[in-house]
């Protein structure tokens, strides 16, 4: 997998569509750097796919953590 498909894969994963201005708030970094990035004309720095892993494991217990709470609201009278 190239670095362009890898940042496009996690942004959109993460934010949809329009991925981009969140993703460059997220890593506090320029959109216009991350639109590089996309695009293939600069390369992936070697810090920036941990710092994707860790936005998305925050993500993902984001996500867990609300699972259970409308878990909850559902069975809350069960």
């Amino acid at each position: 997998m190239e670095g362009r498909d890898l940042i496009r894969q996690v942004g959109e994963a993460m934010y949809g569509a329009h991925w981009q201005r969140p993703l460059a708030r997220d890593l506090d970094v320029s959109d216009r750097l991350v639109r590089f990035w996309a695009a293939g004309d600069r390369k992936l720095p070697e810090t920036l796919p941990p710092l994707l892993l860790g936005l998305l494991q925050e993500r993902g217990n984001d996500l867990i953590s609300t699972t259970a709470l409308v878990e909850r609201y559902i069975n809350r009278d069960a």
